[in-house]
């Protein structure tokens, strides 16, 4: 890919020859599982969690192999991803390069995915929705991040997955539509909510 790409750039011949320039991005969360045929959205996350959006790796990758459920997606992995005669292997051969117990290798590592994988992945994804959610909001977001608000009475700080932000207005203090808390394969309890009035409270002050 990078002769190829070295054709038509710098001080190449074909410089400036090129007709049509084609930028194919991963497909979306809501896509990739349209594209996977999952129609379970938990499945549908962890699918994402590991192969996004890449198109490929729905058919070529994995040899056509699609999770048939949520009891499933662990056997799925074991058939694909940690399986070395499919090429998805590869992607994570860095990882597994000297371990062959693969059964061993996804049950220890089954903690780490969820917290650090699945789990940052799902604040993405609720971001990206909260992006084009005027619908929810009452108006278009103007910008939607994570964050800390600080707490100086209780000398500590919130946590924030997804500050919806309105679009800016010179002169104006910065207006909050809302602010969310994601957790993936968590319960949500009171005391979340809490914890988002308490930051609403302390933001409100400013």
């Amino acid at each position: 890919m990078s002769v190829m790409g070295g054709l038509l750039g710098g001080t190449a011949p074909l410089r400036g020859r090129a007709s049509l320039e084609m930028i194919i991005r991963p497909f979306g969360y809501r896509d990739a599982a349209d594209f996977w045929g999952i129609d379970d959205p938990r499945l549908a996350l962890l699918v994402h969690s590991i192969v996004g959006g890449t198109p490929a790796y729905r058919r070529e990758f994995v040899a056509g192999d699609s999770p048939a459920a949520l009891a499933d997606f662990d056997s799925w992995v074991l058939r694909t991803v940690l399986n070395p005669q499919l090429p998805l292997f590869r992607e994570a051969r860095y990882l597994l390069a000297e371990r062959g117990d693969t059964a061993g290798a996804w049950r220890n590592s089954q903690p780490t995915f969820l917290a650090q994988v699945a789990g940052p992945h799902f604040e993405t994804i609720c971001r990206d929705w909260a992006q084009s959610g005027a619908d929810a909001f009452g108006e278009a977001p103007g910008e939607v991040a994570a964050g800390v608000v600080a707490d100086p009475l209780r000398r500590g700080q919130i946590q924030i997955d997804a500050a919806v932000f309105a679009p800016d207005d010179p002169g104006r203090p910065r207006r909050v539509l809302s602010l969310g808390e994601a957790k993936w394969d968590k319960v949500m309890t009171l005391g979340h909510l809490e914890r988002l009035r308490r930051a609403r409270d302390l933001l409100t002050v400013k």
